[in-house]
């Protein structure tokens, strides 16, 4: 390619380029030239996604081009490939950059004078009278042109033309056997799917969790509490859900709803994958909605994740106050045997306080640093 690269930069009145697709550097190349010389240049490619994605060419070097206005045609699935600059042009066999980026066989041939003539003709006919003048002029040289042409294989013939054959190699066939006997081969035609596959959808990962304030629990200690009262052991040996006040329910319907546009998320966007628990396909060219709306849901969440502490504490003060409510109640209808030592009404009240607060000593609040945020 160095060498096609070296002719296309010594042009000097005309290049035709025919590819599947226009790399970066070849459009950069090619506008250097237009700016710097009065050299005719006409582009054709497959202007196809597929052909992009399969590893020819890439759309930066088309947009380029298009912007700097040189001719750019296209036919559809085109997969000859040729360049002809001046009075010489090759035929080339370029390879998708998914197979490898620099060939290191030979991958050129000349063409001869004839068949440049009936290219250029094919892809680019004349579309005014200065490029039919042009092209009459290119066909009057081509009779000159095919002579020299044929002159010089005459004289390679006699002089023992170049060859880049060899005789087969035996030995280095049986090693090749070897190795793919003992790594076979993907089948071309599965690679190639598999390739293209790969650069059309890619995997995704969605998932929604935490969040379940609903079900966190206040723990009162099954041993060791600060009382002899079987009854008002009974009663305090359970466990009671911390939250059910208005703001929890409000938060917890922020949640179902972030829940339900997850959901939709998940339904428009992606593909369950069932050999992969936990995986779906995504679309490429839906990739960007995709985002934008995880974007915004993990924005609402992370709102969401701020107002769970102070949803919490003040769940805690609730709960407390209830079960001291709860507890002053049954202290008073049923005092222990220690408070029922002390007459005085202040005495016994103040007991009855220092017993409560030993108990609400004894409950497992949860802790803020391990609440259960939402995550996405």
């Amino acid at each position: 390619m160095a060498l096609l690269f070296n002719k296309i930069n010594a042009a000097e009145s005309s290049i035709y380029v025919v590819l599947p697709g226009i790399e970066e550097e070849l459009a950069e190349l090619l506008i250097c030239i237009q700016k710097e010389k009065a050299v005719l240049i006409n582009v054709c490619i497959d202007n196809s996604e597929d052909a992009i994605r399969n590893g020819y060419g890439d759309a930066a070097g088309i947009e380029k081009l298009v912007q700097n206005h040189i001719v750019v045609k296209e036919a559809k699935g085109n997969r000859i490939s040729f360049i002809i600059v001046d009075d010489s042009g090759y035929f080339i066999f370029p390879e998708s950059r998914i197979f490898t980026a620099d060939p290191i066989g030979p991958n050129a041939y000349e063409i001869d004078a004839y068949n440049m003539l009936r290219l250029i003709s094919y892809y680019f006919p004349p579309a005014s009278s200065a490029e039919e003048e042009r092209f009459s002029e290119y066909f009057d040289k081509s009779v000159d042109l095919h002579k020299k042409w044929l002159g010089n294989l005459s004289e390679e013939l006699s002089n023992g033309s170049p060859h880049v054959t060899e005789d087969f190699d035996t030995e280095r066939f049986k090693n090749i056997q070897m190795a793919l006997k003992n790594d076979p081969p993907i089948e071309p035609d599965l690679q190639r799917k598999i390739k293209t596959y790969n650069a059309r959808v890619q995997l995704a990962e969605l998932r929604f969790g935490g969040g379940r304030i609903q079900n966190m629990l206040v723990e009162f200690p099954k041993k060791g509490l600060p009382i002899q009262d079987k009854q008002l052991k009974e009663l305090l040996q359970s466990r009671i859900k911390l939250i059910n006040n208005d703001d929890f329910l409000k938060e917890n319907e922020s949640i179902k709803t972030l829940q339900a546009r997850v959901e939709k998320l998940r339904k428009d966007f992606l593909i369950p994958l069932t050999c992969r628990e936990g995986k779906s396909i995504l679309k490429k060219e839906q990739k960007t909605g995709f985002q934008k709306e995880v974007i915004e849901i993990d924005a609402k969440i992370q709102e969401v994740n701020q107002s769970l502490p102070g949803i919490v504490i003040k769940a805690m003060a609730e709960t407390k106050q209830l079960v001291k409510s709860n507890l002053q109640s049954f202290f008073a209808s049923y005092p222990t045997d220690k408070q029922k030592a002390f007459t005085d009404p202040d005495v016994r009240s103040y007991q009855i306080n220092s017993d409560i607060d030993k108990i609400l000593a004894s409950i497992k609040f949860p802790l803020l640093n391990k609440l259960p945020n939402i995550f996405l």
